[in-house]
């Protein structure tokens, strides 16, 4: 099971938002953007503070990828 932030990178090229303006915009850190650019777990503060800078919803953020069954 994985987490995947492909929608907010969608989000932001749509949007025409460059590194520098999202990451002053969300007041996240170069660390927090790196973690999504890797698809690793962010805190839902975090989530939050994406969502309420983009005006967007969770689900237009992050989507969760579950593991095939075997």
């Amino acid at each position: 099971m994985a987490w995947s932030y492909k929608k907010l990178h969608h989000l932001l090229i749509d949007r025409g938002i460059k590194r520098p303006d999202f990451i002053k915009a969300t007041g996240i850190s170069a660390n927090i953007y790196i973690k999504l650019l890797n698809n690793e777990p962010i805190t839902m503060t975090t989530l939050g503070k994406i969502c309420q800078a983009l005006h967007c919803r969770v689900q237009d953020v992050v989507e969760w990828i579950q593991d095939k069954p075997e």
